[in-house]
């Protein structure tokens, strides 16, 4: 009897912690956060391309300014 009441305790103190860690507001929280993150990841995902592409420019990559090699 002892045993069934401790598993009943502990099983009730997992359902207290898991409804305290997914508190509704948290998870709007958190995904608000994941948007975010994941707006700033395409931003600057954007623009090390766009710098890659005048860094080429600068550079005198063979393919963007259409030179062949031959001289």
């Amino acid at each position: 009897m002892f045993e069934y009441i401790l598993i009943k305790v502990r099983a009730h103190m997992l359902e207290v912690e898991l409804a305290t860690q997914f508190n509704p507001d948290t998870v709007i929280d958190i995904r608000e956060v994941e948007m975010k993150c994941q707006e700033c990841t395409k931003v600057v995902e954007e623009a090390a391309a766009h710098n890659d592409s005048v860094d080429s420019l600068e550079h005198g990559d063979d393919k963007t300014l259409g030179n062949t090699g031959n001289s």
